[in-house]
């Protein structure tokens, strides 16, 4: 079994007077009790792909400031002795995936699997769904105006009844969305169809992120994260896939049946999932979180329940929410934040991922191949992103500017392919890098930036904000690409080149050199606990484990 990223015992002895030796209890407090609770302040209850990067820092930051302050610290003319082990730190001695924790999970990302499947079911069926109809795309956009209905919806209905509840619902949304698009008898019910699907994905754009969040222990919460991207992709992917029964004589109406039964799946395995630790501790129902969470953790004894439990409570002050109009929230780069996600719709991601199948008819052979040759490559380029952020220190600048000029490159390609300056299966190949570029960098990074940038309690009001942002931008794209795509033809790709030129001369002349810095500020000096965790043992009465006489 790998060794947690602080695998490290910290033991603490002082000199009191000639001959004694006061053993401290801060062994296990450093490196478990406080230092836990700063990771608790300092890590926002949200899972995001990429906030292991912050995550790392926060635990180095913790783990080296902690063992610096008492190695250096003279308190009174007493003398402190430091000494390290190896034999494992306490601090995350939690911190793995149990059977439950990882049932839950997928419970809750089976809502992001829906929603990346929902985004291109109709991608491939274009052509076979109510021949000669019109209003194709306001069809296809209305996903996108349903969702920022649905994550507003999602956060205000999760606070109020629960992330379980919240759970359900989604599912049950999902389920009625694919139904009416099921036995829609015209367009326009495909459409009622299409928005309420699409505020089921809003919702769950806003809930599984909070709820993994909130069941994951802090050192794991940029993993599930990564697990709920890998979902959405992975749906992208399976449309694709189930788009080649229409081969074998399916109707189009199996492929939108698909999303009901998943969601009855769904709906059943909701039951079994525990209901949100945090969520009740801000209910006050902290008997029934410790049940939570014992049952989550797989905890063998009430004391490590109760740890677990002290550490929410604590932070619950720490973490209390800022409205979105205050001062202090405006404190942070939320200009930044909006830029990327402005760019990261307005680059034309969508409408690769809406509109492929048709874009791809007349370059290549077989159009429903090579919109599934792009999914594929999304779901690798996704998990090559995600290694790339848990595993190696790139920084979040460098991932920007490569992606965008990757997509910008590829625009070029693909422009240049469509007015026959190159063979037109160049086109197919600079989709595919264009869509490996954009989850390099622009996929992940906008979301995940936000838990760089802003402290853990305003982390909430500016992730919704930024969801509405994206959804509207969503709807946009959606909606005017295909007149986009009559109306310049070859060069329907422009447009989406020059967003990318502007945003490449935004993020290389504009963004922090280096996001991991804002990661370990420290936003409120008042919780001493979350500024200086080795000062504050330092500051508070020992707890003695053993004292005795040396010679």
């Amino acid at each position: 079994m790998s060794r947690p990223l602080l695998a490290r015992r910290h033991s603490y002895d002082v000199r009191r007077s000639p001959g004694e030796v006061v053993v401290f209890r801060s062994a296990p407090e450093l490196g478990g009790l406080e230092l836990r609770t700063s990771l608790y302040a300092r890590i926002p209850f949200m899972a995001v792909a990429g906030m292991e990067t912050r995550t790392k820092e926060v635990v180095r930051q913790l783990s080296r400031s902690s063992t610096q302050e008492l190695e250096e610290a003279r308190t009174d003319g007493y003398l402190w002795r430091v000494s390290v082990g190896e034999d494992g730190n306490d601090a995350l001695r939690h911190d793995y995936v149990t059977r439950r924790l990882l049932a839950t999970a997928l419970t809750a990302s089976a809502s992001m699997f829906q929603f990346g499947y929902n985004t291109s079911v109709l991608n491939a069926p274009a052509a076979s769904v109510f021949p000669g109809h019109s209003g194709w795309a306001v069809a296809v956009a209305a996903f996108a105006l349903g969702g920022p209905v649905g994550a507003m919806i999602g956060g205000a209905t999760s606070n109020a009844f629960g992330r379980k509840k919240g759970l359900l619902i989604n599912a049950i949304l999902f389920f009625l969305g694919g139904l009416i698009q099921t036995l829609a008898p015209s367009m326009a019910c495909l459409t009622v169809g299409r928005v309420v699907t699409g505020a089921a994905s809003g919702f769950a754009s806003t809930l599984v992120p909070l709820y993994l969040g909130e069941v994951a222990p802090p050192i794991l919460r940029g993993t599930f994260g990564a697990v709920a991207q890998l979902a959405l992709v992975a749906g992208i992917l399976a449309a694709a896939l189930v788009a080649f029964s229409q081969r074998c004589g399916a109707s189009w109406r199996v492929l939108v049946g698909v999303s009901p039964f998943l969601a009855l799946v769904q709906l059943v395995a909701c039951v079994a999932v525990d209901e949100s630790p945090r969520w009740l501790v801000d209910k006050g129902e902290n008997d029934a979180a410790r049940d939570a969470l014992r049952r989550l953790r797989n905890f063998q004894d009430d004391r490590a329940a109760d740890d677990e439990l002290g550490h929410i409570l604590k932070t619950a002050e720490v973490h209390k929410p800022t409205t979105k109009g205050s001062s202090t929230f405006f404190d942070g780069p939320i200009t930044a934040v909006v830029a990327l996600h402005l760019a990261q719709q307005f680059c034309g991601i969508n409408a690769v991922f809406y509109y492929s199948s048709t874009f791809l008819d007349g370059i290549v052979d077989d159009p429903l191949l090579g919109t599934t040759i792009v999914a594929a490559v999304n779901v690798a380029a996704t998990w090559v992103a995600i290694v790339l952020a848990a595993d190696y220190d790139l920084g979040r600048k460098p991932l920007l500017a490569t992606s965008a000029a990757g997509m910008l490159g590829a625009c070029v390609l693909v422009t240049l392919a469509l007015l026959d300056l190159l063979p037109k299966i160049i086109a197919l190949v600079a989709l595919v890098l264009y869509v490996a570029f954009f989850e390099l960098g622009l996929g992940p990074i906008p979301w995940s930036v936000v838990a760089d940038f802003f402290e853990s309690k305003n982390v909430d009001a500016a992730q919704s904000l930024s969801c509405q942002v994206n959804w509207t931008s969503n709807f946009v794209v959606g909606l005017v690409f295909p007149t986009i795509n009559a109306t310049l033809g070859p060069l329907a790709f422009l447009p989406f080149a020059i967003v990318l030129a502007a945003t490449l001369a935004f993020v290389l002349a504009k963004f922090p050199q280096e996001t991991k810095a804002l990661a370990h500020k420290t936003y409120d000096s008042t919780e001493k606990f979350v500024a200086q965790p080795a000062r504050f043992l330092l500051d508070s009465p020992p707890v003695l484990l053993a004292a005795h006489h040396q010679p």
